[in-house]
């Protein structure tokens, strides 16, 4: 009952209710610890005997007499101590590993990991600052195949040079997740940079790179429409003739054959009609929604369409995808651009899943969490001075879906090498070749079952990079022929 109360309180749920009791031993005005920052030469003292011997067991009564904790629990009373030392309250602790200590200084202490000694040693072998952080709070990391342990178990009682190599050998387990992300050219203002460059720092997410691509740029190399292939391949990349239109829809819609279209001229991806037609690309767009309107258009497969389009004073001709053309306006317009950041996180700290959903937010704004950058960038779109309130299609942002698809986008956008880029150079030495990658970077349907295909996208979707990469090679085995 509380005191002063003449009722019992309502039962709440409470968790982990347990610790309050641990912590209150620690914090409770007028106690305090007494550190030492200490180093030895592992050739006259390794770990384990650091710990077993000099230290002592967890439990003082199993601890040597003349270790420490024994020596405590033995003089208990000469030393002023206010109770025996139990398996609980033991008189001393001592990191387990020299990582384990490099996370107690960096916490205890406040030293930096490049100030801290062993810090420079790790980050000097390859680790980054972002991954010795998210390992210090003894996640559960990949350890063996699809095996997960915690990372400190790992690196119990070894000596500083045999814990390095088995933190880089755990690390060659563990990929990074690099995503590329950009401000979509509706939303680039100074303030939304600062925004978006903000929030994923906030996140400890590392910025590797970053920069703007203009919209002239875009359209010349064809960067957008290399993004959306599926869609812009039968729009702007591939001729009518290339296309693998199934002839019997198309007859059965417009009652000729394809081949007779074909030869009649009159048959036009969405770029080349709009130059036929000699109309702009939101005028191509008006014409689309009329074709659709008047129920001119068949639908072949997705994000594959073919529509008998009439504009005022023109023939009638058979257009691909001319919806496409309004969509490649937005990034292709002289004077627009997009701004991108190439960037890197740890996955125990931070999942591909939550990345997109927390950190990026959901595709429609209104459905995105406020903290997050599309939710942000909706809340905050006067203020940033976006051009207009950001809605499903023009939602302020994109990011990967998933590693592999961030791989495909570096190339396309930044025009990186396969062999150059760290996930590419994962599955080059998981034996998928350069032919196979840039295949599939176009989302093809593949094999992902027996007798059954889908989108290679789809299979990879929000998987973190070590789970992408054994899905990948999983996939890669079922489509060899």
């Amino acid at each position: 009952m509380w005191a002063g109360s003449s009722r019992w309180k309502d039962p709440v749920y409470i968790f982990n209710g347990f610790f309050m009791s641990m912590r209150s031993k620690f914090t409770k005005p007028g106690t305090e610890i007494y550190y030492y920052s200490v180093e030895w030469d592992p050739n006259d003292l390794s770990w384990a005997d650091f710990r077993g011997e000099v230290l002592g067991p967890t439990d003082p009564n199993d601890a040597p007499a003349n270790s420490l904790r024994g020596q405590i629990l033995t003089s208990w009373k000469e030393l002023g101590l206010a109770s025996e030392p139990n398996v609980g309250d033991n008189g001393m602790h001592a990191s387990a590993s020299p990582f384990e200590a490099l996370a107690e200084r960096n916490n205890w202490l406040g030293i930096s990991i490049d100030n801290d000694n062993f810090g420079k040693i790790v980050l000097g072998a390859g680790l980054s600052s972002q991954r010795i952080s998210a390992w210090s709070v003894d996640p559960q990391v990949r350890v063996e195949g699809s095996k997960n342990g915690s990372i400190f178990d790992q690196l119990e009682d070894l000596d500083s040079s045999d814990c390095l190599l088995k933190l880089q050998t755990i690390s060659e387990k563990n990929l990074m997740n690099q995503a590329f992300v950009f401000i979509k050219p509706h939303a680039v203002t100074e303030k939304a940079k600062k925004l978006a460059a903000d929030g994923l720092r906030s996140k400890k997410i590392r910025i590797l790179a970053e920069g703007s691509i203009s919209g002239e740029s875009i359209d010349e190399k064809k960067l957008i429409d290399q993004h959306y292939y599926a869609i812009a391949s039968k729009a702007t990349i591939l001729k009518p003739n290339e296309l693998n239109v199934p002839a019997d829809k198309f007859q059965a819609q417009f009652g000729l054959s394809w081949q007779e279209a074909l030869d009649s001229g009159k048959v036009f991806n969405a770029m080349d009609g709009c130059k036929h037609l000699e109309i702009s690309a939101d005028e191509l767009d008006k014409a689309w929604a009329k074709t659709k309107a008047e129920k001119k258009l068949v639908k072949f497969g997705g994000g594959f369409y073919c529509g008998l389009v009439q504009v005022d004073g023109k023939d009638p001709v058979y257009i691909f995808n001319g919806f496409f053309m309004s969509m490649r306006s937005k990034f292709t317009k002289p004077g627009t651009e997009i701004y991108y950041y190439s960037v890197e996180w740890d996955p125990t700290a931070l999942s591909w899943a939550d990345f997109r959903g927390k950190v990026l937010g959901p595709t429609d704004p209104n459905d995105a969490p406020a903290e997050s950058l599309r939710g942000q960038m909706l809340l905050q779109s006067k203020e940033l001075g976006l051009l207009s309130e950001p809605n499903v299609g023009d939602n302020g942002m994109h990011a990967s879906a998933s590693p592999f698809e961030a791989l495909a986008e570096r190339t396309n956008w930044l025009q990186a090498s396969i062999g150059s880029d760290k996930f590419g150079k994962q599955m080059l030495s998981a034996d998928m070749t350069e032919a196979l990658i840039k295949a599939w970077s176009v989302d093809p349907q593949v094999v992902i079952a027996p007798a059954k295909h889908g989108s290679i996208f789809d299979q990879l979707e929000d998987l973190d990079s070590t789970d992408c990469l054994l899905k990948l090679a999983e996939v890669a085995k079922l489509n060899v022929h």
